[in-house]
């Protein structure tokens, strides 16, 4: 889950597949806030256990795999600095820091070992971690293949760094392989209960609904890489979109990429209006954007700087055609 937020969140984090949008309707549906999608409203830890389900056929496959790639060298173009893709079937925590922590002013091993301080992670298995950060967006994202880690880690509420200790939230993200799709319509205030055990969809498995804050829209989580277009909830037929959600603004700093609650200078002092930092009293100003240099206030939800590029579950589909033809061996 290298979407957390995307999530992000969730770690996240945070996902729609480039085929799949384009077998969609093409008519977009309005573009959501990811304040309203925040991992903070869903039960992080239930991700654990959807993973959990799909381990035991990934690790069958695991033996096959590498007694067919023994004995083969390939030779490999040199590639760029992206760091490689975590793997697939890992369970991914994101953690989100609070209080004004920022992450990047700490080195990677004083954070990782803080973090095992307080999942109570032996050395060893600290160290089997994958530690990913996040600077711009002011997380990090911890990459496990061993469900009691992930769930340890969903338990951490705090870290302890030097002479403080500074409160953080911890989110399991959606598996790799799922998609994310909105309803409108529903009654605000739906238990995520209430949504599962009415929710139809013929040939997809649903493994997470829940509604978008105070709105009458239903977020609804399926497993896979295509978005029904049609579902039914009490009978009631809906039409179901792709979710495109829009990057995050925070109220303080009015950066993109992250919320007020974790933002990394949260005594800024921004004019949500014009973007100036410090403003003096009864200054005058007119409404700019500090992401695209518009007319309008950075949290205009219109801002074109705010839209996502749909994402590229390439891999995903790749590595899961690989693992369907190892089983048809």
């Amino acid at each position: 889950m290298e979407n957390a937020t995307d999530p992000p969140e969730k770690v996240t984090e945070d996902a729609v597949n480039m085929t799949a949008a384009a077998a969609m309707d093409t008519t977009p549906p309005a573009l959501t806030n990811d304040d309203e999608t925040s991992p903070s409203n869903e039960d992080g830890s239930a991700w654990v256990l959807v993973q959990k389900k799909r381990r035991t056929q990934a690790d069958l496959l695991q033996g096959t795999k590498t007694s067919e790639l023994q004995g083969k060298t390939t030779q490999r173009k040199p590639t760029t600095s992206r760091p490689p893709p975590l793997p697939l079937h890992d369970y991914k925590a994101i953690l989100r820091p609070l209080g004004g922590l920022r992450l990047d002013q700490w080195s990677r091993p004083t954070l990782t070992r803080a973090i095992g301080v307080a999942a109570s992670l032996p050395p060893a298995e600290v160290d089997g971690l994958v530690f990913r950060l996040r600077p711009e967006q002011n997380l990090a994202v911890i990459s496990t293949p061993h469900e009691h880690i992930a769930l340890n880690l969903y338990s951490v509420q705090h870290l302890r760094l030097g002479e403080h200790t500074y409160p953080v939230s911890i989110y399991i993200a959606a598996p790799d392989n799922s998609c994310k799709g909105i309803i409108y319509g529903v009654d605000p205030g739906t238990s995520p209960s209430e949504l599962m055990d009415h929710l139809i969809t013929p040939g997809h498995t649903v493994l997470q609904a829940r509604m978008m804050g105070k709105t009458s829209t239903a977020l609804i989580t399926f497993e896979g890489l295509q978005v029904p277009h049609y579902i039914r909830y009490y009978g009631a037929e809906y039409r179901c979109y792709v979710h495109r959600p829009r990057k995050q603004v925070c109220t303080v700093c009015l950066r993109l990429g992250h919320r007020s609650d974790n933002c990394p200078t949260p005594n800024c002092v921004t004019c949500e209006t014009c973007g100036v930092d410090n403003p003096t009293p009864g200054h005058s100003c007119a409404p700019k954007c500090r992401s695209c240099g518009g007319d309008h206030p950075t949290t205009d939800t219109g801002c074109l700087a705010r839209v996502r590029p749909p994402l590229n579950k390439e891999r995903v589909r790749k590595a899961l055609q690989q693992e369907q033809l190892q089983r048809d061996v």
